[in-house]
């Protein structure tokens, strides 16, 4: 009997996660409401400065073990 009530509790331990899982009620998610337009232009704002940013990042890569690696000479 007492290997019983392990092996229900270890069972109750290990199902509790996926039980808890499916607690939405069949409920579906609300729809995003509608932008304003003042956020809409903001929006696009932030993301024109995003890129200008973006394109002003060099391009040149950095190798901070270039001065420790001896000189490749190909003979």
């Amino acid at each position: 009997m007492r290997l019983f009530f392990v092996a229900m509790t270890a069972f109750a331990i290990v199902a509790t996660p996926a039980v808890a899982q499916g607690r939405h009620g069949g409920k579906k998610q609300a729809a995003q409401p509608q932008q304003s337009e003042e956020k809409k232009k903001a929006a696009q704002q932030l993301e024109k400065d995003y890129n200008a940013a973006l394109a002003r990042i060099p391009d040149k890569t950095f190798d901070p073990w270039g001065s420790v690696r001896p000189a490749q000479n190909s003979k």
